[in-house]
């Protein structure tokens, strides 16, 4: 078999690197080659829950999920301890190792980043989540996002999208590839063929990028072609069906046999890795979802999912039965042995091309100093006045809006992370811990503060209905946003009661605020409200940045990199 490949882009491999691969596949049995094409979940850092898979099916790799920092590490270190095969240690480090260590901060989210319309922040958070992962024993993030936010209704991708520009997002990805492999943490673009189009969920649905082959091309295409050039060592692919691009390349196909990325040849042997020329690894998203689930049978989708051109197969439903399905799928001719072969071969591949089979040198924790540093500059850069009809609000101090009501908006809807031991339930409270920071910095300030809830005793003077006499009492209306659920995605404008008492229609009798902390597109719910501002990251560091720019002491610098306005007219007035 030809082995060429691996001295190109982005392996890299020398030849002691090509001798290792070589050896180990060498020696592997058809059950050991099965078990690298999976990457298990550890839904707990407790090794006796994972050590029986790891004996059994001698895995590829596992995905990590939150716990603190200690734990973690120590936790990779007992894993590459329990096989004889370097495991692929991945996890969701998208904006810091906040992301999976919850005694750790995190930089700006991806949509924050955009709005910094300069690369180098984007370059930064490569670095950051790469010393991060590199310390923690993680060799493998699921970043960057590739995404184009283009549908504002869009339930998924949100503020883990760059914006919606293809070339500003292709510079944020590149740069991202660029820092995080610096580090030597693996770089994964996702979610191709690309997400942000529809606004269907794969957790719960197949989805679909309903873009011309044309279109595409000028787009995501052209993004993924950007993240390919920059050396992105892997891929992942969703849950997405792509009919144009399908049917184009296999004009035998109707529109209802169009299958989702994971299953379909088209997209991903004939697409990206052929008229693309990724020569990476490439890896399914998470297979327990519905957007595949609800394709085909089981006992079809899972050898499909390498067959059409995946190496590796990400989580299960039933690890004994999908290893099973796999083993079948060979047995019975769903999965080719020559297409087995060449996922493992790269899976061994990328283990060498970082180093895994041996010793590597431990990264230090990246300094705080420079962590703080950077976070403090790309925050101040971001947070955007995407809106204001009011000329000379600004700025806002204690002698010029001595009295500031404020409103909360967040869900109470409950997102757990199901079948995780130990996962947490966030409530409302948990949520409004950011609303009370920045009350008590307005406090601190010398503003006079109330905030307004059910149990307020003018709350329903306050209404949309008789809010005229009420709202006379303080000088300024703050609504402060802050939507997301359990998933990091943003969510929308949330008010009380069906009739939406607590409304921002104050603005036309005193000075009202939006603040979205997250989404930026909460002006399709409070289209007529003359002032807003997205800050893109809900962290107490994105807090005390927005209160230097509402108080003069910075200005508003941030270029929002979606439509604010979600193509409706009325939300600009």
């Amino acid at each position: 078999m030809n082995m060429d490949w691996m001295q190109e882009k982005p392996f890299y491999l020398k030849e002691d690197g090509i001798a290792w691969v070589k050896h180990i596949f060498s020696c592997m049995t058809d059950e050991q080659k099965i078990g690298q094409l999976f990457v298990l979940e550890c839904v707990s850092n407790d090794l006796s829950y994972i050590k029986p898979y790891l004996e059994k099916a001698e895995p590829g790799g596992v995905t990590l999920r939150a716990d603190q920092t200690d734990s973690i590490k120590l936790f990779t270190q007992k894993l590459q301890e329990c096989v004889k095969i370097p495991l692929l240690i991945s996890a969701n480090i998208c904006h810091g190792i906040g992301d999976i260590a919850s005694d750790e901060r995190n930089y700006l989210s991806n949509m924050g980043v955009g709005a910094c319309q300069d690369a180098v922040y984007a370059y930064r958070q490569g670095v950051i989540c790469g010393e991060g992962g590199n310390f923690l024993g993680i060799s493998q993030t699921f970043a960057p996002v590739a995404d184009l936010n283009i549908n504002f209704m869009n339930s998924v991708i949100g503020t883990r999208s760059y914006g919606s520009n293809p070339k500003l997002v292709a510079d944020m990805v590149s740069a991202y590839i660029h820092g995080v492999q610096e580090k030597h943490v693996a770089a994964t673009f996702k979610h191709f063929p690309g997400d942000g189009v529809d606004f269907r969920d794969q957790h719960v649905t197949p989805s679909v990028n309903s873009l011309t082959c044309e279109e595409w091309d000028a787009s995501f295409g052209y993004v993924y072609k950007k993240a390919i050039d920059a050396g992105a060592m892997c891929c992942m692919v969703d849950h997405i069906t792509m009919p144009s691009y399908s049917m184009r390349l296999n004009p035998r196909l109707t529109y209802g046999e169009c299958l989702p990325a994971t299953l379909s040849k088209e997209l991903v042997t004939d697409l990206l890795r052929g008229k693309l020329g990724f020569n990476g690894l490439i890896m399914t998203d998470a297979t327990h979802m519905a957007g595949m689930a609800g394709c085909l049978p089981r006992a079809e989708a899972v050898p499909l999912a390498i067959e059409a051109g995946c190496d590796m197969f990400l989580f299960y439903r039933d690890f004994d039965e999908d290893f099973r399905f796999m083993k079948e799928g060979l047995e019975r001719g769903r999965l080719s042995r020559q297409r087995l072969d060449e996922a493992v071969l790269r899976i061994l591949a990328l283990k060498a091309a970082l180093g895994l089979p041996w010793e590597k040198k431990q990264l230090p924790k990246e300094p705080s100093g420079l962590f703080d540093l950077w976070t403090r500059e790309a925050m101040n850069k971001s947070i955007t006045l995407v809106k204001n009809l009011r000329p000379g609000l600004f700025p806002i101090t204690p002698e010029r809006y001595p009295k500031i009501l404020l409103y909360s908006h967040v869900s109470g809807h409950v997102q757990s992370p199901a079948g995780r031991p130990g996962g947490k339930k966030k409530d409302a409270a948990d949520k409004e811990q950011l609303f009370r920071y920045f009350c008590g910095r307005l406090e601190a300030l010398g503003f006079l503060v109330e905030v307004c809830r059910k149990d307020f005793p003018l709350f329903n003077a306050l209404s949309a209905y008789h809010s005229r006499e009420a709202v006379k009492a303080y000088d300024l209306v703050i609504h402060f946003a802050n939507g997301q659920n359990e998933n990091g995605r943003s969510e929308r404008l949330f008010y009380e009661g069906h009739c939406s008492d607590d409304g921002p229609y104050t603005d036309m009798y005193v000075p009202t605020l939006l603040i979205s902390m997250n989404s930026p597109y909460l002006l399709a719910d409070a289209p007529r409200v003359k002032t807003a501002i997205n800050c893109y990251t809900n962290t107490e560091e994105a807090v005390d940045a927005l209160l230097d720019k509402l108080t003069g002491k910075s200005g508003f610098m941030g270029i929002s990199p979606v439509d604010p306005f979600c193509g409706l007219e009325d939300t600009r007035w």
